[in-house]
């Protein structure tokens, strides 16, 4: 029996990074084997772990998805319960090697674990060099029930702008609204995403300019809804950043990133030649940037070809049997 430990949203429709790449996990779990599966879900708190020790105890294999508070004291419940050797470690986001580097105590639990899987090469080398020879990468993919397909086509005008993140200041949302007021191009912005926490008096403000829209959550349909714009904006400078979702479902929807040069982003867009970088909390830089992509359509219609190119690369099904090659 394999065992999955994380947040999977509860009852709700809540999502975040983490909630989404807990559920791609599972899934791609469940289409690859005939084994039983059970799932803990953390989003009510570690008591839903404890309640579920018989679980624990039965499993094979303990497949764990911890935020950043919760991640020791799940490592510590493997080590009493002696299933850190059966138990696979998938990171979410960028802060686990920091993490590791400052915890002499966390990083021997992980020392110990059958493998942690991280999002990132650069994250793998920096691990194993601290000692974590369990180390490995397993990037961030999606699961869709429908394949999407590219369709050719030429930018829109006025050109279409995605902002697709939480709405926030560390998401970079105010630096994209300060980089569009003196933009040479026509352009409409739409934002999805869920709105902090006391920031809807702010984006009320940004929404009063009638090409700035905010749309809501995503919840359906994400790859046709983004696939129909024309490049994404990621000015984010949040410091848990790995391989974020965000740009993730541009690269398979084939559009275009423009992101900050800000912790991984580079290694992502480089690697994959799916846009190109600014300097971050620059607005000067993004609204140059965003000008050098609207002038060169060579340059746009080379990243959506490259964006389709590396959406193969980071199938579920390519990415998954690394994870499957464990179980």
């Amino acid at each position: 029996m394999i065992l999955i430990i994380g947040n999977f949203g509860g009852k709700g429709n809540r999502t975040n990074g983490q909630i989404g790449r807990t559920q791609n996990i599972y899934k791609c779990i469940k289409l690859n084997t005939d084994e039983k599966i059970h799932i803990v879900d953390t989003s009510y708190g570690i008591q839903a772990l404890l309640r579920n020790m018989a679980l624990l105890l039965k499993a094979r294999i303990v497949v764990v998805l911890p935020a950043q508070k919760a991640l020791k004291p799940i490592l510590k419940l493997m080590h009493i319960t002696r299933k850190i050797d059966q138990t696979i470690y998938v990171a979410i986001g960028g802060w686990i090697t920091a993490f590791v580097r400052e915890d002499e105590g966390l990083k021997k639990l992980c020392s110990r674990c059958k493998k942690v899987f991280v999002q990132l090469d650069s994250m793998t080398v920096e691990l194993q060099n601290l000692g974590l020879k369990n180390a490995a990468t397993l990037p961030n993919f999606r699961i869709y029930d429908n394949q999407y397909c590219v369709a050719e086509r030429n930018h829109h005008i006025p050109w279409k702008l995605l902002f697709y993140a939480r709405v926030d200041e560390s998401k970079g949302i105010e630096l994209l609204m300060d980089s569009l007021k003196d933009l040479s191009y026509e352009f409409e912005l739409d934002i999805y995403g869920p709105v902090a926490e006391g920031y809807k008096t702010k984006l009320t403000e940004m929404t009063k300019d009638k090409r700035i829209k905010y749309k809501g959550v995503l919840s359906e349909k994400h790859l046709e809804t983004i696939g129909n714009y024309d490049i994404l904006c990621f000015p984010t400078h949040y410091d848990g950043e790995g391989f974020p979702g965000t740009i993730l479902e541009a690269i398979y929807a084939g559009v275009p990133i423009i992101a900050s040069d800000w912790k991984y982003n580079r290694e992502i867009i480089e690697r994959y030649n799916v846009g190109t970088l600014f300097d971050t909390f620059s607005a000067n830089s993004l609204r140059t940037t965003l000008e050098n992509m609207m002038r060169d359509n060579e340059m746009w219609r080379a990243c959506r070809n490259h964006c389709v190119d590396a959406a193969k690369e980071l199938s579920a099904v390519r990415i998954g049997e690394r994870l499957l090659n464990e179980l």
